[in-house]
């Protein structure tokens, strides 16, 4: 019972949070009501009957997944207020109340909306009877779940050979060398199972084919201003740019931090790390010549607040991970170049 009562606990603070939200939060009509249904009383929680369900296990944790991604995007969300007003949360005041870009703008909602859709799945596993439930609704739409749905209709988990024939008919055909970082990251069970858990953590970020890059050929994902300083392991490459070149990787470090101590091989088996930073929207991670690990973000906001150890964010994130040596710092020039 430990786990479910783990998941009340945060059901209860994400249903409090959203509550003191403003009355025009979007995301109270379509969030609130699923967090709720599930949290209800010892009597009436949608939890009880979860963990009767044949997939109970893997359900709750979907919906421990879920409402710990909710938790993360609210931080998101008071940091940027933070910011606007001046106080500094996201460690961004100066910006003071800027308008932020509309895919940044709008990134938050389009998040918390999964996330309900995700939760509104683990309840319907339950009131749809476990014969007419579709596993595929886990996931909550989108490229990855599409592919699910066309190659494993139906189930929770996949041997990981069959997920390597099925990326294979739907993108390419994987090196040996890919298929191994990808079974690093997928981390199988011993009986070479992938559950849609994993695929999601790995393969939903923005979809399976960025997902396998990110997993075997991350320089790809940094785009080139970066790459060039990446693939220069210090060397001095500066006097080959232009302006316009410089420029370009300045606005793409905006977008990245540095964490050090940290590696890809440490950020693969810190799952909880590792989720809560996809969840947030890193799309990619590297290991860098000076030491320590790159990470690449679509937005600068995001960012700044992983460098404020006192940010809703990285105060969310450290309640969540148990981890408190994820203290991320700036990209300066010197850093990777």
């Amino acid at each position: 019972m430990e786990d479910i009562a783990a998941l009340q606990e945060l059901l209860e603070k994400c249903s409090d949070q959203i509550r003191e939200q403003r009355s025009d939060f979007r995301a109270r009509s379509y969030l609130l009501p699923v967090l709720e249904r599930l949290q209800g009383t010892p009597e009436t929680s949608e939890l009880v009957h979860v963990r009767q369900h044949r997939h109970g296990a893997v359900l709750i944790a979907v919906a421990r997944d879920a409402v710990a991604a909710c938790l993360l995007i609210l931080a998101v969300l008071e940091d940027r207020a933070a910011a606007a007003d001046g106080g500094g949360g996201g460690g961004a005041a100066s910006r003071g109340a800027a308008p932020l870009p509309r895919l940044d703008a709008l990134w938050p909602g389009v998040a918390l909306r999964k996330q309900a859709e995700r939760l509104a799945a683990v309840v319907a596993a339950v009131a749809k009877g476990q014969d007419q439930w579709e596993p595929t609704t886990l996931i909550g739409g989108g490229a990855l779940a599409a592919f699910w749905r066309r190659h494993f209709q139906g189930r929770l988990a996949v041997k990981f050979d069959e997920l390597l024939a099925a990326l294979a008919a739907s993108y390419e055909t994987l090196s040996d060398g890919a298929q191994a970082d990808l079974r690093a990251w997928l981390q199988p069970d011993t009986d070479g199972n992938v559950s849609v858990l994993d695929a999601v953590a790995v393969l939903d970020a923005p979809g399976p084919w960025r997902g396998i890059l990110f997993c075997s050929s991350w320089p790809e994902l940094f785009g080139e201003e970066l790459q060039q300083a990446l693939l220069a392991a210090g060397g001095d490459r500066h006097l080959a740019l232009t302006a316009a070149d410089l420029t370009a990787e300045a606005l793409k470090r905006r977008c990245a931090v540095l964490l050090p101590g940290w590696s890809r091989r440490r950020l693969c088996s810190s799952r909880r790390v590792f989720r809560a930073l996809r969840t947030v929207g890193m799309t990619a991670a590297a290991d860098i010549a000076n030491g320590g690990l790159l990470l690449q973000f679509p937005f600068d906001g995001l960012p700044q607040s992983l460098q404020n150890p006192n940010s809703a964010l990285m105060q969310t994130l450290f309640e969540l991970t148990g981890d408190t040596d994820v203290v991320a710092g700036s990209v300066g020039r010197g850093s990777i170049a």
